[in-house]
């Protein structure tokens, strides 16, 4: 039986090959395209050799790549979430400014009975316009969306004063939602929700009040207002004192408005140094916190010299300050300068060791145990990058 097909081992043209030559041929090629696909084609006669099959076990005390993108992916969705429930509730209308405000710089008041330095901060706001109401929108807007971003159950209570459960992460997503409708206030409008917020019982909104009073210290001194941010500031101290909030009021925004205008800050420093109340003494002696080469070191050694004695109830308020400040600035303060700063807090505490208190004493102590080593270290630094030496006469005396 014949068959028209063509032979496909033949090229064209040539005589048939033999059926050898045609079976080699075939098998060349089934030969090489094993050898493309990445290994031999296997042999039915010959008994191929697995190699056995490595177990991988997880390494202990780590977890694998699944279980990482896992926790991701969980931790995403749950951020995304809370952002969603957060946009939600942005359904309050737009704060728009008002048109009646006074400028507080050129405001005359009628009250003849009281000057201005001594009015309260309630008694200003009385005789300043703003807008109430979009102050209680603000207030509102707040009270609805920061609740939402609570992720802790059963959170614990922070001292005398309980908590929503807000995370960091969850005010951070709060802010970026609520910031931007606040932009349009007015100065003295932030300054009354700031006050309406610090009230609330919770920790959370005294958290949020701090990160706002960041945004809005600058727009605060633009519009003259220096006396109501340090009223504002005092009154937040006096009102709720606790240890972190009011150290985040001296370490950043006090010392914030030390470095920005001097000349309104220290004179203020040196009657809040002398106030009946501990905390504010505190907050007076952190103000110039990581200030570096611009703190004024004798008003510094000043303040710490009132308080080297204090009585037991407000000891463990005042005497971490001063061992706080100090060793910051000895850190901080002529760093390639000689004589630097940790000499002139070494001879400070050499100078005034006989009028401390036991506690103060036994930290302090400490400190200078610590910073002496590091004086020749610093002063070498200092002398290999061609700083100045300048006379020690004076140093540890305020």
């Amino acid at each position: 039986m014949s068959s028209n097909t063509p032979n496909k081992t033949n090229a064209p043209g040539q005589p048939p090959k033999p059926p050898n030559q045609a079976a080699g041929d075939e098998a060349d090629s089934a030969q090489n395209q094993a050898n493309m696909s990445g290994g031999l084609l296997p042999n039915p006669d010959v008994k191929q050799k697995v190699p056995p099959a490595k177990s991988k076990s997880p390494k202990k005390g780590r977890k694998g790549k699944k279980g990482k993108q896992q926790q991701n992916q969980q931790a995403n969705e749950e951020a995304e979430k809370l952002a969603q429930a957060i946009e939600n509730n942005l359904e309050l209308p737009q704060i728009t400014p008002s048109t009646t405000y006074p400028n507080p710089a050129t405001t005359t008041t009628t009250s003849t009975t009281t000057t201005v330095e001594s009015r309260t901060l309630m008694a200003e706001a009385e005789a300043m316009v703003y807008d109430h109401e979009a102050v209680n929108i603000a207030f509102q807007l707040v009270k609805r969306v920061l609740p939402q971003a609570v992720t802790v159950q059963d959170p614990p209570r922070i001292g005398p004063y309980p908590t929503l459960g807000v995370t960091d992460q969850g005010r951070k997503l709060a802010q970026k939602r609520l910031f931007p409708k606040l932009i349009n206030l007015e100065y003295v409008e932030v300054m009354r929700l700031m006050e309406r917020l610090w009230a609330e019982p919770e920790r959370d909104y005294q958290y949020l009040v701090l990160d706002l009073l960041k945004h809005a210290t600058v727009t605060i001194l633009r519009s003259s207002g220096h006396k109501d941010l340090f009223n504002l500031i005092r009154g937040f101290i006096t009102s709720k004192p606790m240890r972190d909030t009011v150290d985040e009021l001296a370490t950043k925004h006090l010392t914030t408005l030390a470095y920005l205008e001097p000349a309104e800050t220290w004179p203020r420093m040196d009657v809040w140094v002398n106030d009946p109340m501990p905390w504010v003494q505190r907050a007076a002696i952190l103000h110039q916190h990581g200030m570096g080469d611009f703190t004024d070191r004798v008003r510094l050694f000043r303040f710490c010299k009132q308080h080297l004695h204090n009585p037991p109830e407000v000891a463990d308020i005042l005497e971490d300050a001063i061992e706080e400040a100090l060793g910051r600035f000895a850190i901080t303060y002529h760093t390639f300068r000689v004589p630097c700063g940790i000499e002139y807090v070494v001879g400070f505490i050499t100078t005034n060791l006989t009028s401390m208190s036991p506690g103060l004493k036994k930290r302090l102590l400490e400190l200078k145990a610590k910073l002496e080593p590091m004086i020749p270290q610093r002063n070498a630094a200092a002398i290999s990058e061609g700083a100045t030496v300048e006379s020690a006469e004076g140093v540890g005396e305020p």
